[in-house]
């Protein structure tokens, strides 16, 4: 590993350059494989495509790729190597996260099965996810504490969310509707709010990236603070300051 001088995040993207394995997933040590994961990937496999993408919970559909979310074949990458080599190596959290978006998401977008159940209608070619939300609240990439018990605030994040219809199992996110509803910007904003989880001023939620623009475009912090101000519960006072950066979901 020294060799290469990468941030051990970048080590389990090296299963891909490896000429004697066929197929591999990248998934997170605090996760655990569980039968969604297995049907999924099972369909993965039965496709014949390429690469694989999952995004099973709210926070996922922040980004195409998140680094314990994917796999590919044998092949798929056949520079992969140099391109880690090739990229600014730093400790950042993200910094895995930026390379599979900057470099293998354009190249897999086109060939990749994407299984996805809350943004199948957002990121072109995505499949409605081919199992149902567990009442429960388990997920594939799902974050496991050291005494094997599930972080609540994903659970909780996942159980408030909405999920569309086009998303569930049979759903067809091609006959999803188009991101310009015939509703008012302000019911607009609120919508996104309830389904992603957005706490404007604190976090983006679940907010899939390419809705960011929408957000700021129909001036949601507005829309909402109006409405909350409404609502007798803010004021002048409290409005809410405009979304920077934010943490996601680790």
């Amino acid at each position: 590993m020294k060799k290469h001088g990468h941030q051990s995040m970048f080590w389990r993207f090296f299963a891909a350059a490896d000429p004697t394995i066929e197929r591999f997933i990248s998934r997170d040590v605090d996760s655990r494989l569980m039968a969604r994961d297995a049907a999924a990937v099972d369909l993965w496999v039965r496709s014949g495509r390429p690469f694989h993408i999952v995004r099973d919970h709210p926070s996922h559909s922040r980004y195409p790729m998140s680094g314990g979310l994917w796999g590919c074949t044998r092949g798929a990458l056949p520079n992969i190597m140099q391109q880690i080599d090739d990229f600014p190596a730093d400790s950042n959290y993200l910094t895995d996260m930026n390379f599979l978006n900057e470099i293998v998401w354009p190249i897999a977008q086109g060939s990749a099965l994407q299984h996805d159940s809350f943004s199948c209608d957002v990121f072109a070619g995505a499949s409605a996810y081919p199992v149902p939300r567990d009442p429960q609240g388990y997920h594939v990439g799902q974050v496991f504490d050291e005494n094997g018990q599930a972080r609540a605030v994903d659970v909780d994040m996942l159980m408030a969310a909405v999920q569309p219809a086009a998303c569930a199992p049979g759903g067809n996110p091609a006959a999803a509707p188009p991101a310009a509803q015939p509703f008012s910007a302000a019911e607009e904003c609120r919508r996104m709010q309830q389904l992603y989880q957005v706490k404007p001023g604190s976090s983006w939620g679940g907010l899939p990236a390419p809705l960011e623009p929408r957000w700021k475009e129909i001036q949601c912090d507005r829309h909402l603070s109006t409405l909350q101000s409404a609502a007798g519960k803010g004021g002048a006072g409290q409005r809410r300051r405009g979304l920077g950066r934010f943490s996601r979901k680790g």
